[in-house]
């Protein structure tokens, strides 16, 4: 080391052992890489500081050491260079020192798989750094993958390593393609997902499954170079240059774990490497954004209130100006001299159509007709906003609307409907599943309330639904629904609900609460918070909505709190579960679990099963089928027979 080293900028007093605690942790913190605890002093002194963040004491102690605790002072040096050297000469220079210490100690100890193992992460890293096409030219591939297969002979459980080893793989597959990489390098598809499945398999507990992060990276035309601009733990994304290029401006979630948090509009100033929040007090969410020619603003689209809004955001300041409302306006593009925008804008009652504007909101026009013929035969009624106040005392809203040939003297039967997410809005949009005029067609009134944890009014009322899935949002829901009910248009005896994800799970919910609704309808919806946490491919989810795993007592006990399947004693109304073999967000084994319980009560029920889609249901037939029986089954219950 010829400078000082940056401190490491997330320290967690979590990860300060002493020797006691290191070695009653050591198996959880090394299960990845199966590393043997160390017998000697040295040795836990080099982890101890790793594991602190403390890279520069972890090299010295592990060189000290000797030995296997090289491996401490190899991987302190990697992680440092990687993450927190900025100036690339001086990261390749550490990576090449590294994996020359790892190299001399798999020399002496040819037995240590993770000897091996490092030298081959050093020497990839370094070669992402001149690039994979030099790296490979000068016979790096071959070294990497004899060490990282000498390291599974050595150690088949080495979870680490097999991620290393599909990666490994995949990035020379992506370089020189499949035919040279198999030939060459003996580099496969199925082999690279063979060794992550293996790596998941060993160590389910891996980041790779329970982290919402993203890091921004910047490199070279050919790909060289490559190095994070971002550090967070949270989601970092959608970057793009300034016109001018001095910043690169880029969105964030400072939240690690939580998929829902505030997306911030960041800078990272190219010369000094500060990053620096434009928008740190907002509480709206930026969900797009593009640079105006002059770098001295953005224009962003951001979810406000039951809609798309279009803003302005000035650079460096972070005012603020509401340019276009109305509808759900997405996917904004500048004129080359940023006089005009041009975007998406669909409402309730028309699916998108390309609108522009000139660059201070003003002039709109609707550029597009495509639809005109297929709607203006159609007697579709605008989504009608409505608020009352909920849970907390907050104020909450919701749409409403109405069907074709209304007849305010009329009383129609109301679908309620009830969003997913649950972190997500009932938007003015024309959805093509959750469509307000398609549920309205046959006679009925629909209406949606943004309960306690939507999206678009705030990010302390999106975050008040974790942990409390059963509570406030209900209480919201519960509360809108007889501000609807009371409606002179509204047959309050005949209502029913619907929702999906969440929204299927407070279905469930409501199943065992409320004798309100004559007939339900649960998709893809959370049964079993346990059983739901155990299945998911999204372990982040449960472990942020509930604050842990299932193994946690605390949120263990919270899972218990709101799992429906704890009343399902009180169920009494006839339900439709709908549910996909390929959903594994939220494992079909839920819905199977409800229907077999309403069976089981003798409860007027039907599953409707779709082999071929995932969480959502994507496919023109399979929608029809959809839309037939969700639409005939509130007829069964919601409609007199004539």
């Amino acid at each position: 080391m010829t400078k000082k080293w940056a401190a490491f900028p997330y320290p967690d007093k979590a990860y300060v052992y002493d020797a006691a605690g290191l070695k009653k942790a050591w198996p959880r913190l090394h299960r990845g890489d199966c590393e043997p605890l160390p017998k000697d002093v040295g040795g836990l002194d080099a982890w101890r500081h790793y594991h602190a963040g403390e890279f520069a004491a972890a090299v010295a102690a592990g060189r000290r050491a000797g030995g296997s605790a090289l491996n401490a002072a190899v991987k302190a040096q990697m992680i440092y260079a990687n993450y927190l050297e900025h100036a690339e000469k001086a990261k390749l220079a550490l990576l090449e020192e590294a994996a020359g210490w790892a190299d001399a100690w798999r020399r002496e100890a040819p037995k240590d798989a993770n000897a091996h193992y490092l030298h081959a992460y050093a020497l990839g890293r370094y070669s992402q750094g001149i690039s994979i096409a030099k790296a490979l030219a000068q016979g790096y591939g071959g070294r990497i993958k004899e060490a990282l297969t000498t390291a599974l002979k050595l150690e088949p459980k080495h979870a680490d390593a097999h991620i290393a080893y599909g990666s490994y793989q995949a990035e020379i597959i992506e370089k020189v393609g499949s035919l040279v990489g198999g030939m060459t390098y003996g580099a496969k598809k199925d082999s690279a997902l063979e060794h992550f499945q293996k790596a998941l398999k060993i160590n389910p507990d891996s980041a790779i499954a329970k982290s919402t992060n993203n890091d921004v990276f910047v490199m070279g035309p050919d790909g060289s170079a490559r190095q994070a601009i971002t550090t967070s733990a949270g989601n970092d994304n959608t970057p793009q240059y300034a016109p001018d290029g001095r910043f690169i401006g880029y969105l964030a979630m400072a939240t690690p774990g939580f998929e829902a948090d505030r997306q911030q509009l960041m800078l990272y100033e190219r010369a000094s490497g500060r990053r620096t929040s434009v928008t740190p007090k907002w509480e709206l969410s930026i969900s797009d954004f593009r640079w105006l020619p002059d770098s001295r603003g953005v224009i962003a689209e951001v979810e406000e209130r039951g809609g798309h809004a279009i803003y302005r955001i000035d650079i460096p300041s972070g005012r603020t100006t509401r340019l276009v409302s109305g509808g759900t306006n997405t996917g904004v593009q500048l004129s080359q001299r940023g006089e005009e925008m041009t975007f998406l804008r669909s409402t309730a009652t028309r699916p998108a159509e390309v609108f522009t504007a000139t660059i201070d909101g003003k002039n709109l026009r609707q550029i597009t007709h495509v639809n005109d013929s297929r709607f203006d035969a159609l007697d579709l009624l605008a989504a009608e906003n409505f608020g009352f106040v909920g849970a907390q005392g907050d104020s909450v809203f919701g749409w409403l609307v109405k069907p074709p040939a209304f007849d305010p003297a009329k009383k129609y039967p109301l679908i309620y409907l009830v969003h997913g997410g649950p972190q997500g809005a009932w938007l003015d949009q024309w959805h093509g599943r959750w469509n307000y005029a398609v549920f309205a067609s046959r006679g009925y009134v629909v209406a949606a309330v943004n309960f306690h944890g939507s999206t678009g009014y705030g990010q302390p009322f999106t975050n008040s639904i974790s942990r409390n899935w059963g509570s406030l949002p209900y209480e919201d829901l519960m509360k809108g629904l007889e501000v609807v009910a009371r409606l002179p248009f509204v047959d309050s005896t005949r209502m029913g609900a619907a929702g999906g994800s969440y929204g299927g799970y407070m279905v469930y919910w409501m199943a065992g609460h409320t004798t309100r609704f004559k007939a339900l309808i649960a998709h893809d919806g959370i049964f079993n918070p346990l059983s739901m946490a155990g299945t998911t491919e999204e372990l982040w989810f449960p472990l942020w909505e509930f604050g842990g795993s299932p193994l946690t007592p605390s949120a263990r006990a919270i899972m218990e709190k709101w799992s429906p399947a704890n009343y399902v004693g009180n169920w009494s109304t006839p339900m439709l579960v709908v549910h996909s073999q390929n959903d594994f967000r939220v494992d079909v084994s839920e819905g199977l679990q409800a229907f077999t319980a309403l069976r089981l009560k003798g409860i007027p029920a039907k599953f409707l099963y779709f082999p071929d889609e995932g969480h959502f249901v994507t496919r023109p037939r399979n929608r029809r089928i959809w839309w037939g029986t969700t639409l005939d089954w509130f007829d069964q219950y919601l409609r007199p027979r004539n």
